[in-house]
């Protein structure tokens, strides 16, 4: 018999489509080749050669089956992505945080550099990447919303794919009904917007995948694509920068990594790692911030995941429904770890037998607690513990899986450190945003190394055909009820809260009556109202520069406004860097000297414009103001500017015609 190790391609998996080589006429001895072989033919073959090496994998023989199979994986994520457009992200609209991306991709559009140009408390990777809104035909905020919706699809589907350690299309209908509900739990009640935390997830899931990808294939495109993405990941927010040590660990610790650790190879993948953050500061140094980068990054307050770390006692000790839960799901836990190790044990004893059986029954049992936190929860603002629940369930699993299993460089393990990064957030610290991805993650650990009873296998073998259709039957069956369980979770979500806006129902004004940029969205009278007034303002009073302040960001991109200021969204939580003041109010004493400027301060909180009756229809001049940043910023900029002042709808205006 002949030796498959002497025929089978380097590095090829068992099983892949290198093996399917085999077979194949055997090369000419090194013996028999001669000078004159050297011709242009073989020049052409070695060009191939280096071609292909650029790509991620080596071209395959395309079939019919293949072409099908990879096309279906290709329109499943587009599909899905449309429909929970249609369906649930274009219902709600928040002026307070949409469009607040898409404001900074309008300045760097226009010419200006982060930091230099304008204040940003973060990176503004974010903005770079969403020019694709901008490119993309169709209404803007419409297209940014099926953007953000297929970041929330491709996150759930590479984190899958890095915990299964399967490739995206070979997923079966179960396995695809179980990503694409988790996708819908991830989106959950938050708004279909481009926003830098889940820009953060959508780059460090995307990089840690095909990273994981190419150490298992030994693909060097594949490898330094997946850390150059993970790279990117921390310039949209710096609380993403332990992906960068998650790769790290990855590249030299990945327990099936193909391929020596040669000084050439590790010097261009640590350079594909730190390439997004080079370029970046290569980009803000030239165009003139050296000093205001490392000011702005460094200059707000820190968070450490406190909620997350902490809220399993609270729960414990006031909700008695999460206590029940967590109390089935570590009893559960304990009887996986008695069952495996008992199975392990030699001897076909009658222990073994009753550990065969109740090891399953264990991850049902534990599943079961999983579904049962998720069906319960609310997913909404004001009641997102859940997602710190299926956390440390999460991190239960893992200990459990190390136990038995002893391994512990796995990939739930990127997936448990990406739930702490996400809760790094000053307005949203829960790991809500891959809540999905936590629980089949958790799942995946479980079930990952469960015992198989073996009458069900001989009952399941006999015959081998009726047994293949009935798997394939039970499969498909499984992965429907479980993507059209999540899909009726998330509509009845949708239906009875929406991200700072009502539920659908509600929704029933069209934005496309405001600005052309904003059709297809549907919203409450109130937020329709509030930007009817600003747009009706802006054209009472034309000017060059116009700001709306503290904040209304989707104003500049849909309107098509200058900002004058350096800021296009003064939130409390983050004008904490003196430096933000001192910008704002050297500015408007600009404005004075230049003119041609009209400024909207708001006297209502555009938390709360969508509550019936909130916005009034008109404000004396001498309204208050409101005051949201706590230093009072926006006031002293109101005292600063002399132009003449006057009310519009429910802001008070300043406005001043340019100098001559």
């Amino acid at each position: 018999m002949t030796d498959r190790s002497t025929r089978s391609a380097p590095g090829a998996e068992p099983g892949s489509d290198a093996d399917a080589h085999v077979g194949a006429a055997p090369a000419a001895p090194a013996a028999a080749r001669t000078v004159g072989d050297a011709g242009p033919a073989a020049a052409a073959t070695g060009t191939r050669t280096r071609l292909r090496r650029l790509l991620p994998t080596a071209p395959h023989t395309w079939d019919r089956r293949r072409a099908a199979r990879i096309g279906v994986h290709v329109a499943w994520p587009l599909m899905l992505a449309t429909w929970l457009t249609y369906s649930v992200g274009r219902y709600g609209f928040a002026p307070m945080d949409q469009g607040f991306t898409q404001a900074l991709t309008w300045r760097i559009l226009d010419g200006q550099v982060p930091h230099a140009d304008f204040f940003s408390p973060r990176p503004a990777g974010s903005a770079v990447f969403h020019i694709v809104d901008f490119v993309i035909p169709g209404p803007l905020m419409l297209v940014q919303a099926w953007v953000a919706t297929l970041q929330f699809v491709v996150s759930a589907i590479a984190l899958t794919v890095l915990v299964t350690g399967r490739p995206w299309t070979r997923f079966g209908p179960l396995l695809v009904g179980l990503t694409a509900a988790a996708a819908m739990v991830n989106l959950h009640m938050w708004a279909a917007m481009t926003w830098h935390t889940t820009d953060g997830i959508f780059f460090a899931s995307l990089g840690w995948c095909l990273l994981d990808r190419g150490l298992r294939r030994d693909s060097a495109a594949l490898r330094r694509w997946g850390l150059f993405l993970a790279g990117y990941a921390v310039i949209c927010k710096q609380s993403f920068a332990p992906v960068l040590l998650v790769a790290l660990a990855m590249l030299f610790l990945h327990p099936r990594r193909r391929g020596s650790l040669t000084p050439r190879r590790v010097a261009g993948d640590l350079a594909a790692l730190g390439g997004a953050g080079f370029g970046y500061v290569v980009w803000v140094v030239l165009g003139g911030g050296t000093a205001e980068l490392p000011d702005q990054l460094l200059g707000t307050d820190g968070v450490w995941g406190r909620r997350v770390l902490t809220l399993m006692p609270e729960m414990l000790r006031g909700a008695p429904q999460e206590r029940r839960w967590l109390l089935l799901f570590a009893v559960a836990l304990a009887a996986i770890v008695v069952a495996r190790l008992v199975a392990r044990r030699p001897g076909d004893g009658a222990a073994r037998r009753v550990a065969s059986w109740a090891d399953p029954a264990a991850c049902l049992v534990a599943t079961a607690a999983i579904v049962a936190e998720l069906t319960q929860a609310k997913m909404i603002f004001a009641e997102v513990a859940y997602s710190c629940i299926l956390w440390w369930m999460l991190a239960g699993a893992v200990v459990v899986d190390a136990i038995v299993r002893r391994r512990l460089l796995t990939g739930a393990l990127p997936v448990l450190a990406l739930g702490w990064m996400v809760s790094l957030s000053y307005g949203y610290d829960v790991p809500a945003l891959i809540g999905g991805s936590i629980a089949l993650t958790t799942m995946v650990v479980l079930w990952r190394g469960a015992a198989t009873p073996a009458p069900l296998v001989v009952a399941a073998a006999s015959p081998a055909r009726r047994a293949t259709a009935v798997r394939a039957l039970a499969l498909a069956a499984a992965g429907a009820l479980v993507l059209g369980a999540g899909a009726v979770k998330l509509l009845d979500v949708r239906d009875g809260y929406g991200y700072i806006d009502g539920g659908r129902p509600v929704l029933t004004q069209d934005m496309g009556t405001v600005s052309p940029e904003m059709r297809g969205i549907r919203t409450s009278p109130g937020d329709r109202r509030y930007m009817t007034q600003v747009r009706d303002c802006v054209k009472a009073r034309p000017a060059k520069w116009v700001a709306v302040l503290p904040d209304t960001s989707v104003a500049y991109p849909v309107f098509g406004l200058d900002n004058p200021f350096p800021m296009d969204w003064l939130y409390y939580m983050e004008v904490k860097n003196r430096e933000a003041e001192k910008l704002m109010l050297k500015r408007a004493k600009e404005l004075n000297a230049s003119g041609d400027y009209l400024v909207l301060f708001q006297t209502i909180d555009v938390r709360f414009v969508a509550v019936p009756g909130y916005v009034p229809k008109y404000v004396p001049p001498n309204q208050p103001i409101v005051h949201w940043t706590d230093r009072n910023i926006e006031a002293k900029v109101k005292r600063e500017l002399k132009g003449e002042v006057f009310s519009c709808g429910s802001f008070v205006a300043v406005w001043a015609p340019p100098k001559k």
